[in-house]
């Protein structure tokens, strides 16, 4: 099963609209993106990371846009490299591989060039990765770290978003990409480590009260309509931002 969190600023400041991806640990029980990460692990995941072989391998993939560099899709997995022990670095550097190496081939079939022609590719080392450091502000893919779910950060250059917007094939071959590394690297790690007896990597552990009262909302008539509802909510926040900052929106 799938879920999306979409981050809308036009939203404007307010106490429950904390910026998810600069929260500090104390913070965390007011922020409805936190607590939806612990609705998510425990309903979606069946109880989430570490409760036993029931339970749904989860993979969090966090998209951000970037204007600062154009030829690069930062594929950002720091969170994962410096707080998971040292049993869990092959998959950590599995997942980092299979992601760049796929990403690769489809951005390059799809022709994703920057305004000067160039090709954009994926960076496995970049500056922007998702890990503010240890004891302070938190990512979102870091909060998820924390819950034991593996999560990397997507940040794309305006090009690569445009094209996501306007190429179907292109939109359809990054949805494959994330569905394969899941079932060929994602679901075989998890199935493993729920029969090791060594611990979890999990640092925080998940809170039913905060997932208590997080409120959902879907597709109707369910997975068949997902596409028609994702197309009516985008279109619904592009117009909104439109109205709001009159940008040209990618």
């Amino acid at each position: 099963p799938a879920s999306v969190m979409v981050w809308n600023r036009i939203a404007g400041p307010g106490r429950a609209r904390l910026d998810p991806n600069y929260l500090l640990p104390s913070q965390y029980p007011v922020s409805p993106w936190h607590r939806a990460l612990h609705r998510w692990a425990l309903a979606a995941g069946s109880g989430g990371p570490a409760s036993g072989e029931g339970s749904v391998p989860l993979l969090h993939v966090d998209l951000h846009g970037k204007v600062s560099e154009k030829l690069h899709l930062d594929l950002g997995a720091a969170p994962l490299e410096e707080l998971w022990p040292a049993v869990d670095q092959p998959f950590v550097r599995a997942l980092k591989g299979q992601l760049c190496a796929k990403l690769d081939r489809a951005l390059a079939d799809c022709g994703v060039l920057s305004l000067k022609g160039k090709q954009i590719k994926v960076d496995v080392d970049p500056r922007l990765h998702g890990f503010w450091g240890e004891d302070t502000v938190t990512t979102i893919s870091h909060q998820s770290v924390l819950l034991g779910i593996p999560a990397v950060q997507f940040e794309m250059p305006p090009r690569l978003r445009e094209q996501l917007v306007t190429n179907p094939e292109l939109g359809q071959r990054f949805a494959t990409v994330i569905a394969e590394v899941y079932r060929d690297v994602v679901t075989p790690w998890w199935a493993a480590r729920n029969r090791s007896t060594t611990p979890w990597p999990r640092l925080l552990k998940l809170e039913p009260e905060f997932a208590a009262d997080v409120e959902e909302s879907g597709p109707r008539d369910g997975a068949a309509s997902f596409d028609r509802w994702g197309e009516q909510l985008l279109g619904e926040l592009l117009q909104i931002e439109s109205l709001a900052t009159a940008e040209v929106q990618i």
